[in-house]
């Protein structure tokens, strides 16, 4: 068993991780909007020295269980991949559910 002493020493000894999250609203299908609120919370992070930002699920298409409006909703992930890089520089981890 690991004495308290030790497992200080190590935790000391870690880098620091900053993580981001982001409890939003839900955006239904706007992903312009959600596109505008991700790149301002991203560069929010940014200078808080988060290492990660990390969205709601669904969040750049909003939620919905109807099938018609789900594939209506459905994103290429290259539309997916434009959105983050659209955030700006960001030398971390961008988490957004689509």
């Amino acid at each position: 068993m690991v004495q308290y002493d030790d497992v200080a020493v190590v935790a000391s000894t870690l880098p620091v991780m900053r993580i981001a999250v982001c409890q939003l609203p839900d955006i239904q299908g706007d992903v312009d909007a959600a596109v505008r609120i991700i790149e301002a919370a991203v560069s929010d992070a940014r200078r808080a020295d988060a290492t990660m930002v990390c969205f709601p699920e669904c969040f750049l298409q909003g939620y919905s269980h109807d099938a018609s409006t789900v594939r209506a909703r459905a994103l290429s992930t290259e539309t997916i991949c434009d959105a983050i890089r659209g955030a700006g520089s960001f030398d971390g981890v961008v988490v957004v559910g689509a």
